[in-house]
């Protein structure tokens, strides 16, 4: 492009392709090649058909047929062993059906081109995945490509950060309005129905439900597939002293009990440590709703009782203040007391 005036302009070609951009966003979708894995040179059988060390071997390596001595002939197969063309993997994620054609007439999604991919990673949004359009899209796929469902809702009281979360609740369950209960991961896709509807709709298409932690393996082949082993960990793990435990609702019911002590001592806090309740910060940031629905006797009422914290800290801040300058002149005080005891020694 031309990068005078500062900057490079994209070519008219792919600002036309793209079309307009303000009607509906712009999504890349990825096909994903991997290198071909080469075949190895079974020098046994190499052997064993009386192939000599050297250029013969180099040129059955590199696909090649040679003829010996005797005249025989012997081709790469019968001394290369293994070997795999590179797994192709596509990421699907498109905002509209209209995307969803112009992606199905992509002349790198050939039928050719389709029936060699080994897995397909579906991003798209679970209302347009919900569409009769992308589930023929889904079943159009071939058979033998694993296909991974990202758009869904996780199952309740799924956390990102379990041991955060853990500790949450039994704080929640010791009191929850100082200790409010952790939120769950959220997502669209409401409860799953639309995955199960695809997978119902799309045929034979062999599709998973991709959730935290869940592995798409590719390589090496014999573990390629949908591993779902690790998964468990957001239910149960071993803490770094050694301890099993888990979101088990018996669970946390049983270590919280233990501390009935510690429940009845937040009850008995004062309401102004019950932020959400009667703090003066939650009456600042309730100003404005407040002063919609109260008169504005109650709204200057309100802001005294913030001003008053506010000079209060205030005063706290300015006796401390005080103490540790009286802290520092007794200090000198007694530095110059040894000093003159020095001289007088002297």
């Amino acid at each position: 492009g031309d990068r005078s005036g500062g900057g490079t302009q994209p070519p008219e070609s792919v600002l036309g392709e793209l079309g307009d951009l303000s009607r509906e966003p712009v999504c890349v979708c990825w096909l994903l090649r991997m290198p071909a894995v080469p075949p190895k040179f079974d020098a046994a059988a190499a052997k064993a058909l009386g192939v000599p060390s050297g250029p013969l071997r180099g040129k059955l390596c590199a696909g090649q047929c040679v003829a010996l001595a005797d005249g025989s002939e012997v081709r790469p197969e019968q001394v290369l062993r293994g070997g795999t063309a590179g797994e192709e993997l596509l990421l699907v994620d498109v905002a509209s059906p209209s995307q969803l054609c112009e992606l199905r007439r992509h002349p790198l999604l050939s039928a050719d081109r389709l029936a060699a991919l080994s897995a397909v990673v579906h991003l798209t949004p679970a209302a347009v995945a919900a569409t009769a359009a992308y589930r023929a899209f889904c079943g159009a796929l071939p058979a033998a490509a694993r296909q991974l469902l990202l758009h869904g809702s996780p199952p309740p009281r799924r956390f990102a950060f379990v041991a955060s979360a853990r500790l949450q609740l039994k704080l929640g369950a010791l009191n929850s309005e100082v200790f409010p209960p952790p939120r769950g991961l959220a997502c669209e896709g409401g409860d799953g129905g639309e995955r199960s509807e695809l997978r119902r709709e799309s045929g034979g298409a062999d599709l998973h439900e991709g959730e935290m932690l869940t592995r798409l393996v590719l390589r090496p082949l014999e573990r390629a597939g949908v591993h779902r082993e690790e998964e468990a960990r957001l239910q149960r793990w071993v803490t770094s002293a050694g301890c099993q435990v888990s979101l088990s609702p018996a669970e946390l019911r049983s270590e919280v009990g233990a501390l009935e002590a510690l429940r009845s001592q937040l009850r008995a806090l004062p309401p102004p440590l019950l932020e959400p309740q009667g703090s003066w910060q939650a009456q600042l940031r309730s100003l404005p709703a407040a002063a919609s629905e109260a008169t504005s006797g109650e709204g200057a009422r309100a802001i005294g009782e913030g001003g008053a914290a506010e000079a209060e800290a205030e005063r706290h801040a300015a006796r401390l203040k005080a103490l540790e300058e009286r802290r520092r002149a007794a200090a000198r005080s007694a530095a110059a007391r040894g000093e003159a005891a020095r001289r007088a020694a002297e």
